[in-house]
């Protein structure tokens, strides 16, 4: 049985060439957590597969027989990874608050004046 070392993303990998494939074991990433190594093996089997969704989907299962991938996942992953060039989710952008200083007394006043006026009858008040 040959075994090597390898590292992808700071994370090491050990790999044992065992009978029909390799076998990929590695501790839980602190920053990664194992949904993203496990994202990160199914790249790894679709570029060994040479780019084959449908053998990637029957060698994952023979390697992991507990867990079931279907091959939708799959292809969300590869997806994901080409577009993003990560298995990480994308960061998802918030607008910033238009509430700065001036605008904070504004709103405290407005609210102080009239308590049950809406959302909009506030912003439309003139600054000062």
């Amino acid at each position: 049985m040959a075994i090597s070392i390898y590292t992808i993303f700071g994370i090491k990998f050990l790999d044992g060439v065992t009978g029909g494939g390799m076998v990929h074991t590695a501790p839980q990433h602190p920053i990664l957590g194992g949904d993203a190594l496990e994202k990160i093996e199914i790249i790894l089997i679709y570029e060994e597969t040479r780019r084959n969704l449908d053998d990637a989907v029957n060698i994952y299962a023979q390697r992991f027989p507990e867990i079931i991938r279907s091959l939708t996942s799959f292809h969300r992953t590869v997806k994901q990874f080409t577009t993003n060039g990560s298995v990480q989710p994308k960061k998802r952008v918030r607008r910033a608050t238009v509430t700065g200083v001036n605008n904070k007394i504004n709103v405290l006043a407005a609210t102080a004046a009239n308590p049950h006026a809406s959302t909009p009858e506030i912003w439309d008040i003139p600054e000062c």
